[in-house]
């Protein structure tokens, strides 16, 4: 049995995600966050942003939303069923709107979709996080 991803989330500073350890013989099994401040591989951002028709088809919202939401997280529970959360600019207000897909079993094209997302969560479970620029080199660069 291997570890079982129960939610990710992406925001401008954070990454959160949850995930399940199995048994062994000195554990019951835990579960485990991880809150990191780091910036993720852009590859665990495009794999959240995949979600994006699915979170439209479970809310029947029209596909034109696509290219105002942003996927913010998903969360699987231990019997499989998934919700998926976007947020969707709105242009007479400050605040977007929350968009939460009903509690369901994926599609095939879903788990799909979340089998890679969950590739790229342990990526960055496992240490694999995006570069960062610091100002020295910035001002090298232009000096």
């Amino acid at each position: 049995m291997a570890r079982e991803l129960r939610k990710a989330k992406v925001t401008d500073g954070e990454v959160y995600i949850r995930y399940t350890e199995p048994p062994t013989k000195s554990s019951a099994g835990e579960t485990i966050t991880l809150e990191g401040s780091d910036p993720p591989l852009k590859e665990l951002k495009e794999a959240l942003q995949a979600l994006k028709p699915h979170l439209l088809t479970l809310c029947s919202a029209p596909k034109e939303w696509a290219k105002d939401i942003t996927i913010r997280s998903v969360t699987i529970s231990d019997v499989g069923g998934v919700v998926i959360t976007g947020l969707r600019a709105l242009p007479a207000s400050d605040a977007p709107l929350v968009l939460n897909s009903p509690h369901m079993e994926p599609t095939p094209a879903l788990k799909d979709a979340l089998e890679d997302l969950e590739a790229e969560c342990w990526r960055y479970v496992d240490g694999e996080r995006a570069q960062l620029t610091l100002a020295l080199e910035t001002a090298a660069a232009s000096g």
